[in-house]
């Protein structure tokens, strides 16, 4: 009798990875400028800069063995701007990626939390009644 009794090890090699580390550092480039990207959205920037295609398991697995995970993020206040549109203030993210032991922070445009009530009424005869009230203003 020969051979051994344990069992052959299917798969890629301990210690290796199918990222190379010219685009490991791709995506953690990626991550520092702007750590709320999404794992699509990093995916489509390594295509982009490199040609190769991976799938998006493959770079949480790379974020986690760098060190890497995904929190809730903490907002800086940052100036005004006037380029900034209303849709990238109402849209922000609200996790992202940091190392461990790290708070993940974005700067961002704090908006106030001024709002107005409208109050309209309608008869049956149409007449058409509209109220707006401002903050601190009450309704008499």
């Amino acid at each position: 009798m020969t051979g051994s009794v344990l069992a052959y090890k299917d798969g890629r090699p301990v210690g290796t990875t199918t990222l190379h580390q010219h685009k490991e550092y791709i995506l953690l480039e990626a991550i520092v400028n702007e750590p709320v990207t999404r794992l699509h959205q990093l995916a489509t920037t390594i295509q982009e800069q490199t040609g190769s295609e991976f799938d998006i398991s493959t770079l949480c697995r790379a974020l986690h063995r760098l060190g890497f995970t995904n929190k809730k993020v903490r907002e800086i206040a940052a100036q005004r701007r006037d380029d900034l549109h209303a849709q990238d203030r109402c849209l922000s993210r609200k996790y992202g990626y940091s190392l461990k032991g790290q708070r993940a922070e974005v700067r961002r445009i704090k908006m106030s939390n001024r709002r107005t009530t409208v109050i309209s009424a309608i008869r049956y005869d149409g007449y058409l009644a509209v109220r707006v009230l401002q903050p601190g203003q009450k309704f008499n």
